[in-house]
């Protein structure tokens, strides 16, 4: 199994109706949607508003059964879009069956309360729980 479930996420997140949410930046000559994953968001990058942030905040157990725990940090300049971001969010992940690396995987989500980060920015979190066969 993959310890780095966070790139299943990544990729179930990349939707149409999720990108159209979030800043884009170009590297290279290539653009991104402002996708990162990692408990903090590359120096370069810390000024875009319209972010998500994905990373795990639990253990991994030794068991054959798996079910990290995630959290998408769903940044916006308004309470209004954080919040309208973390339901996309929930609504394409929440009770979602998908496979990852030949491996089958189901999530589970909640969404937790808005946190204003500063004047222009608000997060709301969504905690995702990836459940996989080790």
């Amino acid at each position: 199994m993959d310890i780095n479930i966070g790139n299943y996420l990544v990729q179930s997140l990349s939707t149409t109706e999720v990108k159209a949410k979030l800043d884009t930046f170009v590297v290279g000559s290539t653009t991104y949607h402002a996708i990162f994953q990692g408990k903090s968001i590359p120096v370069a990058y810390q000024s875009l508003t319209k972010i998500l942030q994905i990373y795990r905040t639990s253990v991994l157990t030794p068991h054959d059964f798996n079910a990290p725990l995630y959290t998408v940090n769903c940044r916006q300049p308004t309470e209004y879009d954080a919040d309208t971001l973390a339901e996309i969010v929930y609504n394409e992940i929440n009770r979602y069956f998908g496979t990852y690396s030949g491996d089958k995987m189901y999530t589970q989500c909640s969404i937790g309360q808005s946190i204003p980060e500063d004047d222009n920015r608000w997060n709301t979190p969504v905690e995702v729980r990836i459940f996989s066969k080790r």
